[in-house]
């Protein structure tokens, strides 16, 4: 997709919006599609878990559902 998957900072005190709200406000559209999401993370391996746990958090809680939760 090329632009930022999360949220970040943008320094100056505001949010820069990822690209995880577009696909949420499609999957709240579409509810009867099934939506696969492939995510990868490179990250140092002293902040690897945190990095990574976050990598699945982020978007769970911008899209909703996952298992048992639709």
């Amino acid at each position: 997709m090329g632009g930022q998957f999360f949220d970040a900072p943008d320094g100056r005190g505001a949010m820069v919006r990822g690209e995880v709200n577009g696909i949420a406000e499609w999957i709240g559209a579409h509810p009867q599609e099934v939506v696969i999401i492939r995510l990868s993370t490179a990250a140092p391996s002293d902040t690897a878990r945190a990095d990574n746990s976050e990598a699945v958090t982020a978007p769970v809680a911008a899209i909703g559902g996952g298992a048992g939760n639709p």
